[in-house]
């Protein structure tokens, strides 16, 4: 009698098991990967735009960063400014269409201030490399603005952490 309810309950289970296996089996079936041919088509037709990412050593750190150079560099002396200038022909060359800089967004009303007073003529460019490259590289392709983009600085663990570095590890030119 025990034997009999058991396997009344097993069939059961087996039946409830096989029908519901049923109702779901289409959509488990019938998933497909999306056309991703479709999904881009939109965009295929659109000009790409081509990006130059540019970085560079701060000109002028002032000891706020991990890396600590052991040579300074005169950014104001004539040799470094003609390789400043050089430097800003050379990426003209590539006809940026917006030049963004190293700093906070929320910074952006007073570079608009400065960079407008800077190709008025009434700002001389400070040794960081913001003002050095980014100030001259715009004003040579007469941008009316730079754009500012950053991100807060972020909290590295022990794997990039001070405790690792070694400036032997790296090359100094």
């Amino acid at each position: 009698m025990i034997k009999d309810k058991y396997i009344k309950k097993v069939s059961w289970l087996m039946v409830l098991i096989f029908f519901l296996s049923g109702l779901f089996q289409p959509s488990f079936s019938q998933q497909v990967s999306p056309d991703f041919n479709a999904l881009v088509a939109p965009f295929n037709s659109q000009k790409k735009s081509k990006v130059m990412i540019l970085g560079t050593f701060h000109f002028n750190d002032g000891g706020h960063d991990a890396f600590k150079p052991r040579f300074t560099v005169d950014i104001r002396s004539v040799k470094r400014q003609t390789e400043v200038g050089e430097l800003v022909a050379l990426l003209a060359k590539f006809k940026p269409t917006k030049v963004a800089i190293e700093s906070m967004p929320q910074r952006q009303k007073f570079h608009d201030s400065l960079y407008t007073e800077f190709i008025n003529k009434r700002y001389a460019p400070g040794e960081n490399e913001t003002y050095q490259v980014s100030y001259r590289l715009a004003a040579l392709m007469r941008h009316k603005k730079v754009y500012n983009i950053d991100a807060p600085p972020g909290r590295f663990s022990d794997g990039i952490g001070r405790r690792k570095f070694r400036p032997d590890t790296y090359l100094v030119l």
